[in-house]
This record gives structure tokens, sequence and C-alpha cells, in this order.
């Protein structure tokens, strides 16, 4: 009764929402189109496309003419690229985390740096033309420090690559809000998985949203250029209650037809160092080509 009554709420609370400002975000969508750079792109697709694009979408970005070296940032006990894809593309490829016990679960033939992303005084043994991270912005408890630092890890036409959760979709509020130990018990209630291989940590949330105005903003700041903000509708957290699925997939649709950056679940975020160009420069359309094949 308490998970439907949570379920409940997080529909009324996002149908309020929408009410109030799809409007508003679908003026406000357009005016991001509107002042964007040449080079960027905001886009929006629903929940599977992020579920099954993620890994193509990195190899992607990991064929492109340019990329070399690259640095996984977070990917601990399962880096995302296999060593057999590293070795046949002839790559340099670095696994970076906090954590030394994770890395240590982590095959030998991976390059293992242990380190904190967010240590100002970070050192690195080379510019690399592709860092990216899966699941790993939302437990940084500074976003500021940790787009700083993969800012000066990159080469001059180097990309960033960013895979993360995004406020306000209610299951990540929840998460967010919640005592860490009461959260973690949720977790293995609903998703249950190996706590050797995929261990929980603390999310914070810190700049995990979709495309807003205010996100682009600080990015630019720290000198990015955003090629790519591909905002992503609905979750998996409610596929075990039919009835309140239903509504969550009619909510899906009405938010692809009228997106509002506020009320995305997921974002792929891809930058640069600068407005120069970048490895990706040339590939944008090849790249959505890829992600709306796995629709």
């Amino acid at each position: 009764m308490a998970v439907c009554t949570g379920i409940q709420f997080e529909i009324y609370l996002d149908m309020v929402l929408l009410y109030n400002v799809c409007s508003i975000g679908q003026h406000y969508s357009n005016l991001l189109y509107e002042i964007r750079l040449p080079c960027m792109q905001i886009s929006y697709y629903p929940l599977a496309v992020s579920e099954k694009g993620f890994i193509p979408t990195l190899e992607f970005l990991a064929r492109l003419p340019g990329v070399r070296s690259i640095c996984e940032i977070g990917g601990g006990a399962n880096p995302a690229l296999s060593l057999d894809f590293v070795r046949q593309h002839n790559l340099e490829y670095s696994v970076l985390d906090i954590c030394q016990q994770e890395l240590d679960k982590a095959s030998e033939g991976y390059h293992k740096i242990c380190a904190d992303i967010t240590d100002e005084n970070l050192t690195f043994p080379c510019r690399y033309d592709l860092v990216f991270s899966q699941m790993v912005g939302e437990h940084i408890q500074s976003a500021r420090k940790f787009h700083y630092n993969v800012f000066r890890m990159l080469s001059d036409t180097g990309i960033a690559f960013h895979f993360f959760p995004t406020l306000y979709t209610f299951p990540f509020v929840v998460n967010w809000l919640t005592p860490e130990r009461l959260s973690r018990a949720v977790l293995d209630l609903i998703a249950p998985r190996d706590k050797y291989r995929k261990a929980k940590f603390r999310a914070y949330y810190d700049w995990c949203f979709g495309p807003t105005d205010g996100n682009i903003r600080r990015l630019e700041n720290i000198g990015y250029q955003v090629q790519q903000y591909i905002g992503f509708f609905g979750h998996g957290y409610y596929e075990e209650y039919r009835p309140v699925q239903w509504i969550h997939e009619r909510e899906i649709d009405l938010l692809l037809k009228h997106p509002n950056p506020y009320l995305t679940s997921y974002t792929f975020l891809i930058l640069s160092r600068g407005q120069n160009g970048s490895v990706l420069t040339g590939h944008e359309n090849d790249l959505h080509a890829l992600l709306r094949r796995s629709i």
C-alpha cells in the first residue's frame, strides 16, 4: 500500500508539474534551440534508447577518427568497454576510480588509476581523446570539481561523454532525499542485484539535470562547448505494477510531444573543450541515426 501511495503521488506530482510548466517548457526548449551555438544540439528520446543505446554510443565515440586514448571515470569493478574491444581498436584505455577495492575486482588487463576525480590537485599521466562516465554523476558531491577536472583531462579535440539519472523524476527524488540505509533497503527490494559486482553508493545529484538553461550555463562557465544534450523520458521502476506502468507510459508519450528539461529521467551529455570543433564534429547525424535504431 505504501508503494502504491508513493507511485500515485509521483504521477500526481508529474501531472501538476506538466500542467504548470509544460507550455513554458515547450517555449523554453524552443528558446534553447534558438540561442544554441551551431554545434550544439538538444534532443529527447524514450527510455529504451538510453538502455539499449549507451554501449553502442560509447563504442561509436571510441571508434571516431582521432580517438586513441580513453579514460573511464568510476568504472571500478565493471569497465564499460571490453578488453577485446580495446585491443581490437588499438586503444589506450584507463579506468579511474576512487576505490581501490572496486578496481581490484576488474580484470587485470585494464590500466587502473586509483584517484578522486574531484581532487583539486589531481594529476593524470596524459590528456585523453575521450573521457566518459556511466551512472557516476549522481554520486559526485561536487559536480563543478568533477567537470573541471574532466575538462583538464581532455585533449584539444577531445570529448567528454556522461550518462546519468536526472532530477526531478520521482524515484530519483526519493533516492536523493531518503537516508542512505533506507534507500539501500528499498533498492534491494525493487531491484535486486549482485552486491559484489554492483555496489550501491550514496547519491547527491549535483548538476544532475536535463538540458536546462542553468546547467548549460554552468558547463559553459567551466569552458566547455555543449555538443549534445540528450534527455530521456521514463524509467523502469513501475514495471511490476502494470496499471501504474500504463499510466507512466502515457505520461512519457505526452512528454515526448511536449518535452520539458526538468522532467527527464536520464541524460547523455557530450562536451568538448572549446568552440573549434572536436572528434565528434561532422559525425552528429551518424550518432542520432544510431540512437534512432535503438527505439
